[in-house]
């Protein structure tokens, strides 16, 4: 693990989103699922069970943005560019739950946030070459395989 890069969240911050910002997010995640299912990169179908993914994600980029005191831009049409700052932005609902990190991921840092409904936990960031581990990939579920880093992997 290498040292925090600068605008880098503490391991371990806790933010808790003022309804204002909850609202922002839900806006952003909102465009995001409408501007994926009308470019036919999710079917209406996927696009019902994503708003909660989109909008969770958004509402954990703010965190992300809150806790290093950067402006949240929810900007769209950017899949594959950093979220905040340099850093790619990663959720979980799951308390336990792991960074996963797609072949077809950029190169870049990665930060996993944990929580939902507007309280989040900030657990580290890792850089994507050291994320990529024979140790750490998976294929759960029939899906392509993926890197799953743990958390106390995470600085």
């Amino acid at each position: 693990m290498g040292p925090r890069w600068q605008f880098e969240p503490a391991p371990g911050t806790v933010v808790t989103l003022s309804v204002e910002a909850m609202v922002q997010a839900l806006m952003a995640g909102g465009r995001r699922t409408i501007a994926a299912s009308r470019k036919s990169m999710r079917s209406p179908s996927q696009a019902k069970r994503t708003w909660d993914i989109d909008i969770e994600g958004a509402m954990a980029e703010m965190a992300v943005a809150k806790a290093t005191g950067m402006y949240f831009e929810p900007e769209l049409d950017k899949f594959g560019d950093a979220d905040v700052g340099v850093l790619h932005v990663r959720h979980t609902t799951l308390e336990d739950g792991c960074l996963i990190l797609r072949p077809e991921d950029p190169e870049g840092r990665y930060c996993l946030v944990v929580g939902q409904l507007g309280r989040y936990r900030i657990v580290g960031c890792i850089d994507s070459a050291d994320a990529r581990q024979d140790i750490w990939m998976r294929a759960p579920n029939g899906r392509p395989a993926a890197w799953f880093i743990p958390q106390n992997a995470l600085g």
